[in-house]
């Protein structure tokens, strides 16, 4: 195994880890209505997802260096865990954007978000939870 997949593998469960524990505490402050922290946690939370994203794909594109290789009965499995761990992070993007944004622009988009922030919120922490999971069995399905 090569250092930086190696690497990598280690670094995404721990992220899987951290990343999971955040996003339970960013819940459990929205349902304290301690909304700062809770917009603080996700704003994080979704900067430090994009990294991550960033670094996978960096990885196929660093010379001499390839990522693991996948067995053939695991593509489905990696192909499931990528396509939520994606949506989720685009839904949280977006979430986060119409937070911040203030509806300077797109205002429709941008009130129809607000106002179903709390279902979509719900909807997002079960896919996001379930895809940090996913990461971590990585870990191991991989090691």
């Amino acid at each position: 195994m090569q250092f930086y997949a190696g690497y990598f593998l280690v670094a995404a469960a721990v992220w899987g880890v951290v990343a999971m524990m955040l996003l339970l505490t960013a819940w459990w402050c929205a349902y304290q209505r301690r909304c700062k922290s809770h917009k603080r946690l996700m704003f994080f939370l979704t900067i430090g997802a994009w990294l991550f994203i960033v670094s996978y794909m960096f990885r196929y594109y660093m010379p001499a260096t390839a990522p693991l290789t996948i067995p053939r009965h695991l593509y489905l499995w990696f192909a499931i865990h990528g396509t939520m761990g994606m949506f989720s992070l685009i839904s949280a993007s977006i979430l986060v954007w119409s937070r911040l944004s203030q509806g300077q622009r797109f205002c429709n988009i941008h009130q129809h978000l607000n106002n179903r922030h709390i279902l979509y919120g719900r909807i997002l922490i079960i896919v996001w939870t379930l895809t940090h999971i996913g990461g971590i069995a990585n870990y191991w399905l991989l090691k």
